[in-house]
């Protein structure tokens, strides 16, 4: 895993599903990962928010409450949901192309 993501990937994952596994959740879902995103106030994603006039703040409390209401099991390992899986790929495939660079650069 390490060879196709970036350091800061593998945290944000990492915390995505240290997330679901305190709250019980069996999946990891898009909400895990967009909590996890948000609360690294470090992150490009947590600037970009912020630039866009969004407040990364209310999405943790939102994620956060779909979370609670998400369904529980106790002692199992979650897995990574079928929809995160396509996020990934997607991110994956977004990340190949040219225009990515300029992107990013965009909202540091």
């Amino acid at each position: 895993m390490s060879e196709q993501y970036t350091q800061k990937s593998i945290e944000v994952l990492k915390r995505a599903n240290e997330y679901a596994t305190e709250n019980a959740n069996p999946e990891i879902c898009a909400e895990h990962l967009l909590f996890a995103l948000c609360e690294d106030r470090e992150g490009v994603v947590y600037s970009a928010l912020k630039r866009m006039g969004a407040n990364p703040d209310q999405i943790n409390i939102d994620c956060d409450k779909i979370i609670k209401g998400m369904s529980k099991v106790r002692g199992a390992s979650p897995n990574y949901s079928r929809n995160l899986m396509e996020i990934i790929s997607f991110s994956q495939n977004f990340a190949k192309m040219k225009s990515f660079v300029p992107l990013i650069r965009l909202y540091r």
